[in-house]
């Protein structure tokens, strides 16, 4: 891989390369934006390939709401489900790689024995059984600079609200290098700082 470019499942990003536009579907109703919400197979099969009609290289499937302001808060089970329900059927209908937005190890088992080809964690890789799973099923990995996971309501002190954007690099830092996400390849490891609102 040359240097400043990542592989995100079989899609090449970086230097020199076009944009690759994500795709972004959501499986949560307790989202701030209920209109983007797909529950239905044959909606969310249906935006995703209206997505890759209309460009997208990669589809990202989020199941639950980390909006740091909103009490959102679902069990691990719940997003688990979620989420392997909607990248098996996607995996197998469309042509681009699936990405699951996850940052529990259970969800992103699910997803990655569904059939994703990457793993967004909005943590940062916090929990290093996340890290072993992506490492395991030779994915690939989008970190999130994020202070918390958001998702109980109000923020706080440490909420990605109230910390400036200028802090990304202080929270990604131990999280980022290739050693501390098991990724021996580097181009496997996607950081995407995430500035406060």
């Amino acid at each position: 891989m040359s240097p400043g470019r990542a592989a995100l499942g079989d899609v090449t990003v970086g230097a020199g390369l076009p944009v690759a536009v994500v795709g972004v579907l959501n499986l949560s109703p307790e989202s701030f934006h209920a209109g983007s919400v797909h529950t239905r197979s044959e909606d969310l099969l249906g935006a995703a390939l209206a997505m890759v009609e209309a460009g997208a290289a990669l589809i990202d499937v989020g199941a639950r709401s980390t909006a740091p302001y909103l009490d959102t808060e679902i069990s691990e089970a719940e997003e688990r489900d979620r989420l392997a329900w909607a990248v098996e059927l996607l995996a197998r209908k469309v042509p681009v790689p699936i990405s699951a937005d996850t940052a529990r190890a259970a969800s992103a088992r699910a997803a990655l024995e569904a059939g994703a080809r990457v793993i967004n964690d909005v943590s940062g890789l916090r929990d290093p059984a996340v890290a072993a799973l992506v490492v395991k099923h030779h994915a690939s990995v989008i970190l999130m600079s994020s202070p918390d996971l958001g998702g109980s309501g109000g923020g706080g002190a440490g909420s990605s609200r109230s910390v400036p954007a200028a802090s990304n690099a202080d929270v990604t830092a131990p999280w980022w290098s290739p050693a501390a996400t098991g990724q021996a390849d580097a181009a496997r490891v996607i950081e995407r700082p995430r500035p406060a609102p």
